[in-house]
């Protein structure tokens, strides 16, 4: 289903130590590329550390991407406590935002619209600090969200996250403790309130997990040594409703990668039980892909298979079975398997290491015949393996989009221009009106009830809410209906038409053009539109972009250039535009076919009249239709 990742995250204050009021350094800067790398839609934020005017300067900076609504500590906001909630423009609706504050810099709601007209509405919370001998602070809080509750039910959250400071169950601390009955005592009251659920546990009743490491000073009983050692707990936690956590995914706990952060990320993906179901986006050739060595030897192993099968087709003569459209279709399809499974690969082999310690986190977390103090040592090395590697990938990130934008950031470019372009969340169809839509049901029920059937009964229209049949309707309206729309006239009388407007154009072609038009495509032909065509364009459904074929043909040079075998990418393409001149488009290699896109126009977007489609052909395809643009 359509749905949408939020988050909690606690980030220890709005600066890295010695980084002083600086934007670009802040750890704020870090909480952007966050929400862009894990595609969060929002983000509570325990700790904020917000004013007024580091907000404006946020949104100044990362506006493309973050609406920040915030509440400040009221005393010392620049120092301590703060809560706020972070909006990604490109995932989340944030036209339509309601905010409140139970306690200031302490709790915020937020109210989105989420799907269609519904709306979900978002607690975030940074508790006070707990510790073994005192909990006031923190009850008073609970207490005080309870009480604002009660008077304020049109404000019941769906979903409640943050730092909570304590631990329901001793289990979810290490080593482990009972936590105040008070203390406790308040937060069941307000949980039954809000009919929350702890989704994370409810998900996973076995597991030991923990978002929060620190250290324990104690005094040794026996020599009144102070001895320091880790502790770790599940002190972030998301709460949701219960028709919220039917339809919820994903529960994660996990490191961020940024520096100087003591507590890991907790996020879950939410649904509506409504949403429509939504496929895996159209795939294309990655671009780093093409650089990778056992891709680069597989697909020129499978072009040199190709120009031997080529070459026996022209010895032994072309057939329906058997000709130079088919041999292609079977390379190119062969090639983007490849694409796919190398892309596996690579992606496997990055998280190989990150999994592996993950894996011993989770055995070393359940491991009750270790001595709870020993254990917690061990996780938190474990812990910090882990996060060095979430930080060595967060940091190459941010250095390469740093480098791109030194280099692509203030010229006229295409990267410019979507840096620079207003973002807005990704448009989803949530139902179609089924044309023709009288329910024949509803017809006979009215007919058995003895209504007068001169009387015309109102078409009551019809929704189609499943993805793939509003799929189906979708291509059937706009790939049938309108296409055909006034074809089915009389062939003779077409015909005559046809003839009857060519007559009256006077400029004929020459004879010399007429025979300048029968020739087959040459090689030079089919390089000039590859070479012009732009990187960026979209390929269609077979995911072989432009930047492949100019990748292949890259290589036949250098490998001519070393006399090497070398694979010639722009001579196979050259053989099949040249036969399905000559033939026409083999139809099992669905080298026409296309990936429609309805785009909204306005007016009703329930109805298929208002979307206007475009075809993302395939780019091969585009290349062909170029060639023959040449050459006529």
């Amino acid at each position: 289903k359509a749905a949408i990742n939020v988050s909690c995250l606690n980030i220890r204050g709005f600066s890295f130590q010695g980084s002083g009021e600086s934007i670009q350094n802040s750890k704020w800067a870090h909480v952007n590329q966050l929400l862009r790398r894990t595609r969060t839609g929002i983000l509570v934020v325990s700790e904020a550390h917000l004013t007024q005017d580091r907000c404006d300067n946020l949104e100044n900076l990362f506006g493309r991407r973050m609406k920040i609504h915030f509440t400040p500590d009221p005393v010392e906001p620049k120092r301590r406590a703060g809560v706020a909630i972070v909006v990604n423009k490109q995932l989340a609706m944030w036209h339509h935002i309601e905010t409140r504050v139970p306690v200031p810099g302490r709790a915020m709601l937020l109210r989105t619209r989420w799907y269609g007209e519904k709306n979900i509405t978002v607690l975030g919370i940074y508790a006070p600090n707990v510790t073994a001998s005192d909990a006031r602070e923190s009850i008073e809080f609970y207490r005080t969200l309870y009480n604002w509750f009660v008077l304020n039910p049109s404000w019941w959250p769906d979903y409640m996250g943050g730092d909570t400071n304590f631990v329901e169950d001793p289990v979810d601390r290490l080593p482990m403790r009972s936590e105040h009955a008070d203390l406790l005592s308040a937060f069941d009251d307000l949980k039954e309130l809000l009919h929350l659920r702890d989704g994370w546990r409810a998900t996973f009743p076995d597991r030991k997990q923990y978002s929060h490491e620190g250290v324990t000073t104690t005094k040794d009983p026996v020599t009144g040594e102070l001895r320091s050692h880790p502790h770790q707990a599940r002190l972030d936690r998301i709460y949701v409703t219960n028709p919220l956590f039917e339809n919820a995914r994903q529960w994660k706990i996990a490191p961020t990668g940024i520096a100087g952060l003591d507590h890991d990320m907790v996020s879950v993906q939410v649904a509506h039980e409504d949403a429509p179901v939504l496929g895996r986006d159209k795939w294309a050739c990655p671009d780093k892909i093409l650089k990778d060595r056992k891709f680069v030897a597989g697909n020129k192993a499978l072009g040199l298979s190709l120009q031997s099968e080529l070459e026996e087709i022209r010895q032994e003569g072309r057939s329906n079975e058997r000709n130079a459209q088919r041999a292609y279709h079977g390379f190119i399809t062969k090639a983007m398997e490849l694409a796919k499974e190398r892309e596996r690969i690579v992606k496997s082999q990055g998280q190989l290491k990150q999994t592996k310690i993950e894996k011993k986190i989770e055995t070393l977390s359940s491991n009750t015949n270790l001595d709870q103090i020993e254990r917690s040592k061990q996780l938190s090395q474990l812990k910090t393996d882990l996060k060095n590697l979430k930080k060595t990938e967060h940091d190459t990130e941010r250095n390469f989009v740093a480098a791109r934008n030194r280099l692509e950031g203030e010229t006229v470019s295409r990267y410019y221009f979507q840096a620079n372009k207003v973002s807005k969340p990704r448009d989803i169809i949530h139902a179609l009106e089924v044309p023709e839509s009288l329910n024949p049901t509803e017809q006979n029920e009215h007919e058995q009830r003895g209504f007068d059937n001169d009387q015309p009964l109102d078409p009551q229209p019809k929704y189609e809410k499943y993805s793939p049949k509003m799929a189906d309707i979708m291509r059937e309206y706009h790939g049938d209906t309108l296409q055909n729309d006034g074809l089915d006239s009389d062939e003779i009388e077409r015909e005559a038409t046809m003839d009857s407007i060519l007559g009256k154009i006077s400029v004929k072609p020459s004879e010399e053009n007429k025979a300048s038009f029968e020739k087959k495509l040459t090689r030079e032909q089919v390089l000039k539109p590859l070479r012009l065509s732009k990187n960026e364009s979209a390929p269609g459904l077979n995911g072989a972009s432009n930047k492949y074929f100019k990748s292949a043909n890259d290589r036949f040079v250098e490998d001519k250039r070393n006399d090497r075998p070398a694979f010639d990418i722009v001579g196979a393409l050259l053989d099949v535009f040249n036969d399905i001149e000559e033939f026409g488009v083999d139809e099992t290699t669905n080298f026409a076919e296309g990936w429609m896109c309805p785009i909204y126009k306005k007016n009703d977007r329930n109805k298929m009249s208002n979307y206007r489609p475009i075809t993302l052909l395939n780019c091969d395809y585009k290349l062909f239709t170029k060639a023959l643009s040449i050459k006529l």
